[in-house]
């Protein structure tokens, strides 16, 4: 396992326990309710009422936008963003940034995004709305603000990680109180008094959870784009390696078969034999046949095969026994072609 391998693990179980810490945080106790109250028949009046208040407890649970607490120093660009698991694919994932979303800690106002929620469009990820600004969008600042599933925001967006936040470098007042929809929210849970929902999570080690596992993605991304560039280079280098391979082999190919050219031109010619008497020359015959010249040469049987050494006896080719250091028995004629390649002619009757 690779180092990178190895730090990403890590950072996923740290991840999975701050996960099981956050289920574990106890509930808060839900107020009990009187029994009289629970079978008494209320007023249609009363009903609608109840109804409207939650709906509008809905839309301003919708609206307000958790901002980071600042609490360990500043906030990073992660903490800013919505994490993967915690999108919603079923509705439009178009990134919304509104008042709500305003972090003014800063010298310079970042905001959080936020998932337009409406309901998708046709096919699409988007809702009917979103789509068309998608649509007009012209690579600058305006109506559409990309996706909140895309890897980074859009570059001019007033938000941290972004070209604009590189140019304009805020700096992070720890000092200044939290955004005016915050403490809305905060008042309106101090009016109604207690409910049934429960306790808050601990934003702490929610936002420490949700760091870990931008990081842990994060240098998994960067781990597949390195393994992947390796790979590519590789695949490079082998493809090259192989053509310089094959052109050093016909370059050599093509040497030994001008070298074996140059060899046969220089041979002198042999001496054409005085006329002797018959009985002579029937001597010289014998003689000679008796103490036949014999040549030795390494042939090749295909292109890849790295040659035998074989004994050539007047033209013919015949096994070499390498323990006995003799001749073996006749193979065939040697034949040699115009580019000098020798080779053996296995069909061809032996010349004594």
């Amino acid at each position: 396992m690779s180092a990178i391998e190895t730090r990403v693990a890590k950072l996923e179980e740290e991840v999975a326990m701050l996960k099981q810490l956050l289920e574990a945080k106890p509930k808060a106790a839900a107020e009990p309710k009187a029994a009289a109250a629970a079978k008494a028949e209320k007023p249609k009046k009363e009903k609608a009422e109840k109804a409207e208040k939650a709906e509008k407890a809905e839309k301003a649970e919708k609206a307000a936008v958790s901002l980071p607490s600042g609490e360990d120093g500043e906030p990073d660009a992660s903490e800013y963003r919505i994490a993967a698991a915690d999108v919603d694919h079923t509705s439009c994932v178009a990134r919304v940034i509104q008042d709500s979303c305003a972090d003014k800690r800063w010298s310079k106002t970042v905001y959080r995004e936020m998932q337009c929620g409406k309901k998708v469009h046709e096919d699409g990820d988007l809702c009917k709305s979103c789509s068309a600004k998608e649509e007009k969008y012209e690579d600058k600042a305006g109506a559409w603000k990309g996706r909140v599933t895309d890897d980074e925001p859009l570059s001019w967006l007033h938000m941290l990680g972004t070209a604009w936040a590189e140019k304009a470098k805020p700096t992070f007042k720890a000092s200044a109180s939290v955004s005016a929809s915050s403490a809305a929210s905060v008042a309106d849970d101090e009016e109604e008094g207690p409910s049934d929902a429960p306790a808050p999570k601990d934003k702490k080690a929610e936002a420490a959870a949700k760091k870990a596992e931008a990081a842990a993605k994060k240098e998994a991304v960067a781990a597949e784009k390195e393994a992947k560039k390796a790979e590519a280079a590789a695949k490079k280098e082998a493809v090259a390696a192989e053509k310089e391979a094959k052109k050093e082999a016909a370059e050599a190919k093509k040497a030994a078969a001008e070298a074996k050219k140059a060899e046969k031109a220089e041979k002198p010619e042999k001496p054409k034999a005085e006329k002797k008497p018959k009985a002579e020359k029937k001597a010289e015959v014998v003689e000679e046949a008796i103490a036949v010249e014999e040549e030795m040469e390494t042939i090749k049987e295909n292109v890849d095969d790295k040659g035998r050494l074989y004994v050539i006896v007047n033209g013919n080719v015949y096994d070499y026994n390498e323990m006995a250091e003799k001749r073996g028995k006749y193979l065939g004629r040697r034949v040699e072609n115009d580019e000098g390649e020798v080779s053996i002619d296995k069909g061809a009757a032996e010349v004594l």
